[in-house]
């Protein structure tokens, strides 16, 4: 399947002869969420979701009242222990999971309501010249 391209016509004055360059672009992969999550997280719980593929991931999180943890399992990226929000990428070399928590605070904390949101980040494709 072809997304675009170009062409560009060149006049040889001698022979009359038309060449034509063509550049297509190959099927570009476009960024994919693949995770849209709203919910209650009580206090000293968490909600783990499973990265099935490796890739790049980006990971969108917000929580209300005292916020949320974030963890990278599998991979070492950097997580919160807690925040109201939440915007990083990680690369998966291999399937893995985001554990989003509520950490507790001595028994005495309140629930959290949070929104995550996965998106699989398309790597560059490249182009072919014919």
């Amino acid at each position: 399947m072809i997304y675009g391209g170009s062409a560009v016509g060149h006049r040889m004055k001698k022979t009359g002869i038309v060449l034509v360059s063509v550049l297509f672009l190959s099927s570009c992969e476009r960024d994919r969420v693949v995770l849209n999550d709203f919910g209650t997280i009580g206090e000293g719980e968490s909600r783990a979701y499973r990265i099935e593929t490796a890739g790049i991931y980006r990971l969108e999180m917000t929580a209300s009242k005292d916020g949320a943890g974030v963890e990278w399992v599998g991979e070492t990226c950097q997580g919160v222990r807690e925040a109201k929000s939440f915007n990083g990428i990680c690369e998966y070399r291999s399937e893995g999971q985001i554990v989003i928590s509520n950490p507790t605070t001595f028994g005495m904390g309140s629930d959290t309501t949070v929104t995550v949101k996965v998106t699989k980040i398309a790597r560059a494709s490249s182009a072919s010249q014919q």
